[in-house]
């Protein structure tokens, strides 16, 4: 890159590293408007087996029949999607639910494609507790085990969602990298659901990437937090572990409300409060603000964000890492 903003969008691999399936389905034209290269859709999160069978059928079928997207395993072909102006979906799951207690259906989900699994969601999993868990008891016993299955097929291993003792347990059993997808820094904004320092450093050290959320109650105390507070997060990973740690996971969901379709509604967000999926201590109630000028919806605002980063003192080339480089040598690293 040069300091020619344009040209260097043009050519930068974007990666928005979560993106809720159904949302995502139903605001795509944001994502196509905004410029993104990959997004990974979350596959499913809270569903058991068979609600995730289910899941990969509607996902699959929507990439076939829409002009555009391909599924990419590999960062080959992400590059190659980039190469025919197409979007590339990688598949993810957000908790271990799906896993139910069976290793054995890590490799089954493998060969449907997916590639990255979260080891929790908030609350207590089968490998280890959520974030949101008081007692967060670290990696089970079981947990090792899948652990280690994630690992021999090559899928990458994020703890977003995840308790700060389990997140470090997983960090340390780990054979490959290990990402935070979508988890900002606790000492820039005091949320659970952020990251201290001890758990950045380690997955910088383990030479994984952490992905800044524009979800407001996690970027600031403001409920319609600025750009440039949602850059100061990258700026504090960036001081504190180097260059090449940062990535984008902004996680776009239904409480964003930008018209009537997939809307979040209070008896819905009443729902996941009183099943203690979400806290109202963590959660703000709906609607959801991201940051001004990233684009409300979508990620239309990627061109302005890559901007305000070269005015705040980046170069193009560590620009080009946050936009995506810096995911796509993790994922070269760890996918088989």
């Amino acid at each position: 890159m040069t300091g020619n903003v344009d040209f260097a969008f043009k050519d930068a691999v974007v990666v928005d590293a979560v993106c809720e399936f159904d949302y995502w389905r139903d605001h795509l034209d944001l994502w196509k408007a905004g410029g993104t290269s990959v997004s990974v859709v979350t596959v499913s999160a809270l569903g058991a087996a068979r609600e995730a069978l289910f899941a990969f059928g509607r996902c699959l079928e929507f990439i076939r029949n829409t002009p555009g997207l391909r599924l990419a395993t590999s960062v080959e072909e992400i590059r190659a999607a980039k190469a025919a102006g197409e979007m590339a979906v990688v598949f993810h799951f957000q908790g271990t639910r799906p896993l139910e207690f069976e290793p054995s259906l890590i490799e089954a989900y493998y060969r449907m494609g997916l590639r990255i699994v979260q080891v929790a969601y908030n609350r207590r999993g089968v490998m280890c507790d959520g974030c949101e868990e008081p007692e967060d008891a670290g990696l089970s016993k079981l947990g090792h085990t899948m652990l280690a299955e994630l690992n021999r097929l090559g899928i990458l291993v994020d703890i977003s969602h995840t308790g700060w003792r389990s997140a470090l347990e997983v960090v340390e059993a780990s054979t490959a990298p290990v990402i935070a997808s979508h988890s900002n820094p606790h000492a820039v904004h005091a949320s659970t659901r952020n990251i201290p320092d001890e758990v950045i450093k380690a997955v910088a050290a383990s030479g994984g990437v952490i992905g800044m959320n524009g979800l407001p109650f996690f970027v600031a105390a403001d409920p319609k937090p600025t750009l440039d507070q949602f850059i100061d997060h990258m700026v504090y990973v960036d001081n504190l572990v180097g260059a090449g740690h940062v990535g984008l996971g902004i996680d776009y969901c239904r409480g964003t409300q930008v018209d009537n379709k997939a809307l979040l509604t209070m008896e819905d967000y009443e729902g996941l409060v009183k099943s203690q999926i979400w806290s109202r201590e963590t959660y703000a109630p709906p609607p959801f603000y991201f940051p001004d000028g990233l684009g409300q919806g979508g990620p239309t605002g990627m061109p302005r964000l890559a901007d305000r980063m070269l005015e705040r003192g980046y170069t193009g080339d560590e620009v080009s890492g946050i936009l995506g480089e810096n995911w796509l040598r993790v994922y070269g690293q760890v996918w088989k």
